[in-house]
C-alpha cells in the first residue's frame, strides 16, 4: 500500500496540470500557462511570465519604433541648424538648383535600384514592411530624410573631403569613405549583442558607403546625387531592415511573427 502513494501522487499531479492548463485556455489566458504541483497536500503555482525576461516579451516593432524616433530627433537637429543657415551641412548640392553630373545621378539611381532590389530579395522583414502604411513607416522616412542629409555630409564630403586635404587619392578617400560608414553601421549588432550581426552590417553598408563615394567624385563632389540615393534607399528597406537587426534575426531565415506585423 505505501508504494502506491508516490504514484498517486504523481496521477494527482498529472491531472491537476491538465485541468488548469484547459482552464487558462477557455479564460484565454494561453500565453500564461500555470504549473501547479503538490507535495504533502501544499500547493505552489508557478506562472512562466514570471521567468520569462521582460526584454523577450517586448514587441520588436515597439522598440523599433523608439530607435527610429531618436535617431529621426537627433538627425534632425543639424537640419534645423542648416535652416537657420548655420550647419556643418552647407552646402548640401540644392542651394542654387540640383548639381552634379548626368553620369553621377545616373548612377546614383541604378545603384540604388540594386540595393533596394537585393535588400527586399534577402531580407523576409523588407520584404513584408517595404510597403506597408503605418506609423512605423512614417518615423522611417522621417529618420531617412536625416540620415541622407546629415551622413552623406560627414561620410561623403567630410571624410572624403578631409583625406583629399592631407593628400590621399580619390581611392583612399573611398577607401576611407566605405571603412568609415561600415564600421559605424555596425552599432546595429549591438541592438542584440550579436557579433555575427554586427560583421554583416559592416561589410553591407561599407559596399553602400563606398558606392555612394564613387558618386560623390564623378558627381564633381556634389552631395546632390547621393543623398538622393541615400534617402530612396532608406525609404523603402526601413523599418524592415531595422526590424531585422532588433529580433537578431538577419538574412533569408528569419520568420516574422504576428507581433512584428502592421497593426500588432
Amino acid at each position: 500500500m505505501a508504494a502506491r502513494w508516490p504514484a498517486l501522487f504523481a496521477a494527482e499531479n498529472g491531472h491537476a496540470a491538465e485541468s488548469n492548463v484547459r482552464r487558462d485556455s477557455a479564460a484565454g489566458r494561453v500565453g500564461r500557462p500555470r504549473v501547479q504541483s503538490y507535495l504533502y497536500g501544499v500547493r505552489a503555482t508557478v506562472t512562466s511570465e514570471d521567468a520569462t525576461p521582460k526584454m523577450n516579451r517586448r514587441d520588436p516593432r515597439t522598440i523599433t519604433a523608439i530607435l527610429l524616433g531618436i535617431a529621426a530627433a537627433a538627425l534632425s537637429l543639424p537640419i534645423i541648424d542648416y535652416l537657420r543657415g548655420d550647419s556643418f551641412l552647407h552646402p548640401l548640392g540644392f542651394e542654387s538648383g540640383i548639381t552634379g553630373t548626368p553620369a553621377a545621378w545616373v548612377l546614383a539611381l541604378l545603384f540604388a535600384t540594386l540595393c533596394i532590389a537585393f535588400t527586399i530579395t534577402h531580407f523576409p522583414r523588407v520584404q513584408d514592411t517595404w510597403r506597408e502604411i503605418s506609423f512605423l513607416k512614417l518615423l522611417s522616412l522621417w529618420a531617412a530624410v536625416g540620415a541622407a542629409v546629415v551622413e552623406e555630409a560627414f561620410f561623403r564630403r567630410i571624410i572624403m573631403d578631409g583625406v583629399m586635404g592631407a593628400g590621399g587619392g580619390v581611392p583612399l578617400q573611398i577607401f576611407a569613405s566605405a571603412v568609415v560608414f561600415g564600421v559605424a553601421h555596425a552599432l546595429w549588432g549591438l541592438i542584440k549583442g550579436s557579433p555575427h550581426v554586427a560583421f554583416t552590417a559592416a561589410g553591407a553598408t561599407g559596399i553602400i558607403g563606398a558606392a555612394l563615394a564613387v558618386v560623390y567624385v564623378v558627381g564633381d563632389r556634389s552631395l546632390a546625387p547621393c543623398i538622393a540615393a541615400h534617402f530612396a534607399i532608406d525609404a523603402v528597406i526601413q523599418p524592415g531592415l531595422l526590424l531585422s537587426a532588433v529580433s537578431g534575426q538577419w538574412g533569408k531565415t528569419a520568420a516574422v511573427t504576428k507581433s512584428e506585423q502592421p497593426g500588432r
